[in-house]
């Protein structure tokens, strides 16, 4: 095991970018540490890890700065501890961890500039969860409480043989006081683990954990064997969810709810050969993937610089394959399917731009598996999308003409309802691009039929526009079906 690596990077939804910076100031080197997004604050806190430090710095999406406080209480040395924001009290919390000489069952909170120990290390306090480490905690938005779930128990407190702990907590952060989940009845509930994430996927209201190691041992790291399990919490019970064709069984792995895609994203981990893992997934709960692409991650400033566009996915059911859908001019369109590989793609100019229409830099995606034999459409479990793109940073391969009514393109997010590419006003479009098809509207609309068109359809101009009723001239002539326009008629339209 190294003793960590000093780089930062960044997902921006397709792409990992590397944001080291060499010439500034950095954690440095480090693992077994903890993140924290303040959402107040719009900054990330990062605390502890490996060897004796226990200093916090924050990152702003540009800078790293080291915000430890000179004076004041701190928490000691930790790695291992888990670490949460709770918006109710717009603090960060800490809890747990190994602090260098024993593993705690502290709790901490940091305000920004200053630490508050809110309860100290106690091994017979039964009011709280007992000491462990390699826990997780995650803030519920549904019920305001901070939950925990797990750890590892080196000194035997949850009372196993695995030396893992069970328990299931909710933190009520008006009071800081912990209330234990009971959950000793319920058959079907995760064992008890440490190195697992938990994360809220606020879009179903579901706790979702995933992973870990079901036995500690004294190694750490090194003897953690790895898990493959899903499980989701409704706020009344766990469920086990089937998962298969995803990331594996893992340890130490990252996961953070990414609102922007509504999805779940994990990263890394350690797999049953202790390997370190850096490939990255999606969980989506069932539901399609909405996934974004801007062009600004591939540092292309313009459109005109894009020679081909791709789009590849898998799905988690290698018996189906992947639609891929463009939201380009305000309307989904299905651009083919594929598994794995290129599932559409394009070099056609005017298209790529089109593409990206609805922005000037953004491109939506939208995934469902389809099943080919069902003929139906199913949700993704877990999944994966990429974008390729070509460009040619030097030199502009040339815009495509100005979207504009008449160019045959249903521009939406221009206001168009249809565009023939066509001055004629008479076939269900009018040259401003507006559908005025109906009956009723004043035109008579030949190509669709309408022989007689006024304000409302009256008893001159029958069935819907298609039959014109002769007024009787004192001929004794009165053929409704004689398809004769009264050139006098209020509804002729003239």
């Amino acid at each position: 095991m190294s003793d960590g690596i000093d780089q930062t990077w960044e997902w921006t939804g397709f792409l990992w970018v590397d944001k080291t910076n060499s010439n500034q100031d950095s954690p440095g080197p480090r693992f077994e540490h903890a993140l924290a997004y303040h959402e107040g604050e719009s900054l990330t806190y990062l605390f502890g890890g490996n060897g004796a430090t226990n200093d916090i710095w924050s990152w702003d999406g540009n800078i790293w700065s080291d915000v430890t406080p000179q004076s004041g209480d701190m928490p000691p040395p930790t790695r291992e501890h888990a670490m949460v924001y709770d918006p109710n009290t717009n603090l960060v919390l800490v809890f747990g961890g190994h602090n260098g000489s024993t593993v705690s069952n502290a709790l901490w909170t940091w305000d920004g500039m200053t630490w508050n120990e809110i309860s100290s290390h106690n091994v017979s306090d039964t009011s709280k969860p007992s000491p462990r480490l390699g826990h997780a905690m995650v803030y519920d938005d549904v019920s305001g409480d901070v939950l925990l779930f797990g750890g590892g128990d080196p000194e035997g407190y949850c009372g196993n043989e695995e030396l893992v702990c069970q328990d299931f907590w909710r933190l009520i952060t008006d009071t800081f006081e912990w209330e234990q989940i009971f959950d000793s009845e319920m058959e079907d509930r995760p064992l008890g683990r440490w190195g697992h994430t938990l994360v809220v996927d606020e879009s179903r209201d579901t706790v979702i954990l995933l992973n870990g190691s079901e036995t500690y041992s004294a190694a750490g790291y090194i003897a953690k064997t790895p898990i493959d399990e899903l499980w989701e919490w409704n706020g009344s019970y766990w469920a086990q969810i089937d998962s298969d064709n995803g990331p594996g069984a893992t340890v130490d792995h990252a996961m953070v709810y990414d609102y922007r895609r509504q999805s779940t994203l994990l990263f890394g981990g350690r797999n049953y050969s202790n390997k370190e893992m850096n490939d990255t997934w999606y969980w989506s709960g069932n539901k399609n993937t909405i996934a974004t692409f801007d062009l600004k991650d591939t540092g292309v400033e313009n459109i005109s610089h894009i020679t081909n566009f791709g789009v590849s996915a898998v799905s988690n059911n290698t018996e189906t394959l992947v639609d891929i859908s463009l939201f380009n001019t305000g309307a989904w369109v299905n651009k083919g399917a594929g598994n794995g590989e290129i599932a559409w793609e394009t070099d056609n100019i005017r298209t790529i731009q089109e593409s990206f229409a609805k922005s000037s830099s953004r491109f939506i995606t939208a995934l469902t598996s389809f099943d080919v034999e069902a003929g139906t459409h199913d949700n993704f479990n877990w999944d994966y999308v990429e974008v390729r793109v070509t460009y040619d940073r030097d030199s502009e391969v040339g815009d495509a003409p100005a979207l504009e009514c008449g160019d045959g393109v249903v521009s939406v997010h221009l206001g168009e309802q249809c565009d023939d590419a066509n001055e004629v006003e008479a076939d269900y479009c009018n040259n401003d691009c507006l559908k005025i098809g109906s009956c009723g509207d004043g035109i008579i609309q030949e190509a669709a039929g309408e022989v007689c068109d006024g304000d409302t359809e009256t008893i001159e101009c029958l069935y819907h526009c298609r039959v014109a009723m002769v007024i009787d001239d004192g001929t004794g002539m009165n053929d409704s079906d004689a398809g004769v326009i009264d050139e006098t008629a209020t509804d002729a339209g003239n």
